[in-house]
């Protein structure tokens, strides 16, 4: 079983974000309702208005990835930087954390991660 959580910080909500994951074989579910979800999930600037998303897979899954993507908001709107900690889980144990930091006149930030079973 995968897990993601992104933990959002600073000035968040001035920013433009999405972010995809996809959990091949099996779906998703949302930490804070305990909502399924379909796979593969985006998730909205509307979705990331808040400081944590927790998403989990509810069976096994053949490949799960994340990835994402940040825009700064129109100009002169962003006050301070904003961060995300993006922490991956299989079976509970961490596998991987990112800690991305992003910043007013830079105009667009990318990350990826992908996990297998025959990897992990």
């Amino acid at each position: 079983m995968y897990e993601v959580t992104i933990e959002q910080s600073g000035d968040f909500r001035s920013f433009i974000k999405s972010v995809v994951v996809v959990a091949n074989g099996t779906r998703l579910k949302d930490g804070a309702t305990g909502e399924s979800l379909a796979s593969p999930l985006i998730l909205s600037d509307e979705e990331l208005a808040v400081e944590k998303v927790t998403l989990t897979t509810t069976g096994k899954a053949i490949e799960f990835a994340v990835s994402g993507s940040v825009v700064d908001g129109e100009d002169g709107v962003v006050n301070e930087p904003m961060q995300w900690v993006v922490t991956v889980y299989k079976n509970g144990k961490e596998i991987e954390k990112k800690s991305l930091s992003f910043r007013k006149r830079l105009s667009k930030y990318i990350f990826y991660s992908s996990f297998s079973l025959l990897t992990f």
